[in-house]
C-alpha cells in the first residue's frame, strides 16, 4: 500500500480517481479506518456495500483494476505489485 500512496501523491486528482475498496466484514470498518490512519494513507478507502459485480470478482486479494472513462477495464492485476512506477503512470495517462 505504500507504493499506492506514492502513486496517489504523484497524479492529478482531477484526472485520476482512486477507489480503494475494503472487502473486510462491515463490522471491521473501524479497524480498517484505524489502520489507514496509523499508516498515514490519504487515498480514499470505501467499504463494499454488497456483493461485487461479476466483473470485479477475483480469486484472491489484493486486486487492482484500472477503469477508463468509458467504464471498461483497461488493466487488471491480481496479487501484490509495485504501483509507484512509470509504467503505472503511463497506464493512468499521467
Amino acid at each position: 500500500m505504500p507504493s499506492i500512496q506514492n502513486l496517489y501523491n504523484s497524479v492529478d486528482k482531477d484526472r485520476v480517481a482512486f477507489v480503494l475498496l475494503s472487502l473486510d466484514d462491515a463490522r471491521q470498518q473501524a479497524k480498517v479506518a484505524q489502520y489507514i490512519r496509523k499508516k498515514d494513507f490519504t487515498f480514499p478507502v470505501y467499504q463494499a456495500a454488497g456483493p461485487l459485480p461479476k466483473l470485479l470478482r477475483v480469486p484472491s486479494i489484493p486486486a487492482t483494476f484500472i477503469i477508463g472513462r468509458d467504464g471498461k477495464v483497461k488493466h487488471k492485476k491480481v496479487g501484490l505489485a509495485n504501483y509507484d512506477t512509470d509504467e503505472m503512470r503511463e497506464l493512468l495517462g499521467e
